[in-house]
């Protein structure tokens, strides 16, 4: 079985770095993640609780404000608990194993490192390129299994009339 997730998404609040009884560093936030929405004067969102712990945390306390867009890769966990009333309730929780920027270094103010949580090279830097990638590499795909493809985007390049 497989537990992995990856959402874009925008911090909801400002994070903040805090400490567990063992010294172990963590941070606790929000993001709002935007669905496809069929009106789009009025689009909706889905809120998520994010969970990182130590070099991660701190990759996002000094990178991440609110608002910003984030890129988070890890798992889903529940977590039970008792809340004031003493009702057992029950949460979901992603565990935060990397986060990435998802916009590149010249679009974001000064200060800011194109390295994600991990210390290597942030893939989804820039939106923009990797969206023309995709399309290519989309392209190149429905090519391969329909031949047919190939001549209509030959007569009407991008601009198909349907």
């Amino acid at each position: 079985m497989l537990n992995f997730i990856v959402l874009m998404g925008r911090l909801t609040a400002e994070p903040e770095l805090k400490q567990t009884q063992n010294d172990k560093s963590y941070v606790k936030f929000n993001i709002a993640v935007n669905r496809f929405a069929k009106d789009k004067d009025h689009p909706e969102s889905d809120f998520f609780k994010i969970v990182a712990w130590e070099k991660t945390a701190e990759f996002i306390c000094k990178y991440f404000t609110k608002g910003d867009p984030i890129v988070v890769e890890g798992s889903v966990r529940t977590r039970s608990f008792t809340d004031d009333e003493g009702v057992k309730r029950k949460t979901f929780e992603i565990w935060a194993r990397q986060v990435n920027f998802s916009i590149s270094k010249k679009d974001k103010p000064e200060g800011n490192s194109e390295t994600n949580s991990n210390g290597g090279s942030d893939l989804l830097a820039n939106d923009k390129e990797n969206n023309k990638s995709e399309t290519k590499a989309n392209s190149w795909i429905e090519t391969k299994r329909n031949p047919e493809t190939k001549v209509i985007q030959e007569e009407f390049g991008d601009e198909l009339p349907f």
